[in-house]
């Protein structure tokens, strides 16, 4: 995206992001603008809460941007669906395409440094948790409820939502699927198209298969760019 078109983009997307900072934030952020949301955004519900910790900074938060080169950002719309608690602890770019949903109940926290790629879907009824650095490929579904009930003989639910945490520093390769009660460790990996749906408390681990399991030990990962 050259100079110009981006300076298109941010002069098109200057009244929901002003819309989106006085809703959450009040006026304070209106100078500030520590959140940017294209105009491409789709802003469905917005009657939940969110919270920026630490100290603001103009643009630190970037919601429906980024240029992802197999994608048509023009036709990979953002959907904000907001009706519980979104936390961001620092910098974050949700890039264009990604479908955030938080239900009444939930609260979905994003650690500094949060990034996730185009088309990627999370959907929050109880508790998900980043740590910082964390990257989401794109395509990547992370979910801490079956959205539906599976009941008992008595009729009673057996399927209840379940919070998901991910340590600092971990990739989520694409089209990955985070499912409810997983929990991954710091400095760990996800290799592409595997299902996790458990407890990975180790760190340094790359995580792979259907379901995941631990592959190899004692890695880490780099970034090709920073935040």
């Amino acid at each position: 995206m050259n100079r110009f078109t981006t300076c298109a983009h941010l002069l098109f997307s200057l009244p929901k992001t002003v819309r989106f900072n006085l809703h959450y934030l009040g006026w304070r952020a209106v100078w500030r603008l520590p959140v940017v949301v294209s105009h491409r955004v789709v802003l469905k519900k917005m009657s939940g809460r969110v919270r920026v910790e630490g100290a603001w900074q103009r643009a630190m938060i970037r919601i429906g941007f980024g240029d992802v080169a197999v994608f048509d950002r023009r036709r990979s719309q953002t959907v904000w669906h907001n009706l519980g608690l979104v936390v961001f602890r620092g910098r974050a770019i949700l890039n264009h395409g990604s479908r955030i949903s938080v239900e009444a109940e939930g609260v979905l926290t994003l650690g500094d440094g949060f990034h996730i790629n185009a088309e990627t879907t999370l959907i929050c009824r109880k508790a998900i948790a980043f740590g910082r650095d964390c990257l989401l490929s794109w395509h990547v579904l992370v979910m801490d409820s079956d959205l539906h009930r599976i009941v008992g003989p008595q009729g009673a639910a057996i399927n209840p939502d379940a919070a998901i945490t991910v340590g600092d520093h971990v990739w989520i390769g694409c089209r990955a699927l985070i499912v409810k009660g997983s929990r991954i460790g710091s400095h760990c990996v996800v290799a592409a198209q595997s299902v996790v749906s458990g407890t990975f408390d180790g760190s340094h681990c790359l995580l792979a298969g259907v379901p995941a399991r631990v592959v190899k030990e004692e890695i880490d990962w780099l970034r090709d760019r920073d935040l």
